[in-house]
């Protein structure tokens, strides 16, 4: 039986899917002491992936994102993507996330795109609970 870094040598992956899969410093849960984490979950019945991002903002910037992925090692890397992408910046980066480009950078076969918009949906959730948790203050 092949390990996990086994089969992604041996997968359809390309070297930034398997750069990004086999070292996601964003898999984790962020510690108490940053602040309020804002916590958002994506999932599909079918296969059982899903997705869970959780930031800290801080004076309307991303202080960390953290994911935690139950899927295929595209969904991982797309997370980890992202968690890149976004933390230290603005909290609106997360709506310049570019899903379809990320499909393309990361080659994602199509039948494995529905997965990655799971991700998608994940983002959506993100920007909706910050618009919504700023109109309360």
């Amino acid at each position: 039986m092949l390990s996990n870094n086994e089969l992604i040598e041996h997968g359809p992956y390309n070297e930034l899917v398997r750069s990004l899969f086999k070292n996601p410093l964003h898999a984790k849960d962020i510690p108490d002491k940053l602040g309020k984490p804002y916590k958002v979950v994506a999932q599909e019945s079918k296969n059982g992936s899903k997705i869970v991002l959780t930031a800290v903002i801080k004076e309307e910037n991303i202080l960390a994102l953290r994911f935690r992925v139950f899927g295929c090692p595209f969904l991982i890397a797309a997370a980890e993507f992202c968690c890149n992408q976004c933390e230290g910046k603005h909290n609106k980066e997360v709506e310049n996330i570019d899903i379809l480009h990320l499909i393309q950078i990361l080659e994602v076969p199509t039948e494995k795109i529905g997965v990655i918009l799971l991700l998608q949906d994940a983002l959506e959730s993100l920007k909706l609970t910050l618009d919504n948790d700023k109109i309360k203050k």
